[in-house]
């Protein structure tokens, strides 16, 4: 019989060996988002495996089960590919605490998905800065959304990078402002701000953080300071300011913190930018995964003499 686990606030159905292989590996997770997210996924394999396998114990019939039921039920080839990397950390870390003898998911292929993230619906240069025009910046939550929006579409950042940023990770240099972001992989890159930097600094005035701690949240949440803004929270400022400047993307679908983050690298590569400084300005490890957001590989090219 399962039994409910509480861990980190939240409860995930998990059976026999999996209720405190799953405590350790969650509670070592210092984001509350990235917490979430993990229980999220293995409750998702938990629930696939009902009581034909434990979590703890799972197989690697058992994994590729649950990843051609998830692909059955029509789930994006991007959700089924996140979820298959999560079971992969997760029995990664299982294996190096000596709770198990080897990784059932490590080498079960996750689905074609042609860089979903990577072509997620974008923005020309012209609705991008209707967008951008939409806050009202005399209001406190109009400066918040547009300084989120800036990191957004004209700095690249991920959804996460901008619900975790800290106040210390705003510098002042000698050739202006920068921003130090932590991405992926413990991986740590620094933006010059440019004209953001305006706006990032009327927002840190206007929120009170000028003499805030190091790691005060740029942007917290109204009803506790000490969470930051969810991810649900930042997609919602991106799909209104959409909506409310009057742009649509293909297919109808709403524009996403990522899809912002194609437009900035669509931009950028349009106006001249080298993919290998495109590269290190969106944190990717590889200028493969960068490759990937080039929309004229989208097209036919034609050349004329």
């Amino acid at each position: 019989m399962n039994a409910i686990e509480r861990v980190t606030g939240e409860a995930v159905e998990v059976g026999g060996a999996g209720r405190d292989l799953v405590g350790a590996f969650v509670g070592a997770k210092r984001s509350r988002e990235t917490r979430a997210a993990y229980l999220a996924d293995l409750r998702a394999l938990a629930a696939h495996l009902g009581g034909r396998e434990a979590l703890g114990t799972a197989t690697v019939a058992g994994i590729v089960a649950w990843r051609d039921d998830m692909l059955a039920r029509g789930l994006s080839p991007a959700t089924v590919g996140r979820r298959l990397s999560a079971a992969r950390t997760f029995y990664g870390f299982a294996v190096a605490e000596g709770l198990r003898p080897s990784n059932p998911a490590l080498h079960v292929e996750g689905p074609a998905v042609e860089a979903a993230r990577a072509r997620a619906p974008w923005v020309e240069a012209p609705d991008a800065r209707r967008i951008l025009e939409v806050p009202d910046t005399s209001t406190v939550r109009g400066l918040r959304d547009r300084a989120i929006l800036g990191l957004l579409f004209r700095l690249g950042l991920r959804r996460g990078e901008v619900a975790g940023l800290t106040r210390g990770q705003v510098r002042q240099e000698a050739d202006g402002l920068r921003l130090v972001v932590h991405g992926k992989g413990g991986k740590t890159r620094e933006l010059v701000l440019n004209g953001e930097g305006r706006i990032l600094l009327s927002w840190v005035e206007r929120a009170g953080l000028l003499d805030a701690p190091a790691d005060a949240l740029m942007f917290a949440s109204p009803r506790n300071p000490a969470r930051a803004l969810s991810g649900r929270q930042l997609a919602n400022i991106v799909r209104d300011a959409a909506r409310a400047a009057g742009v649509e993307v293909q297919g109808g679908d709403s524009l996403s913190p990522h899809g912002a983050r194609r437009t900035f690298a669509t931009r950028a590569l349009d106006t001249g930018a080298t993919m290998e400084a495109l590269r290190r300005a969106m944190g990717h490890a590889s200028v493969a995964t960068t490759s990937r957001y080039d929309r004229r590989a989208d097209a036919d090219l034609v050349v004329s003499y």
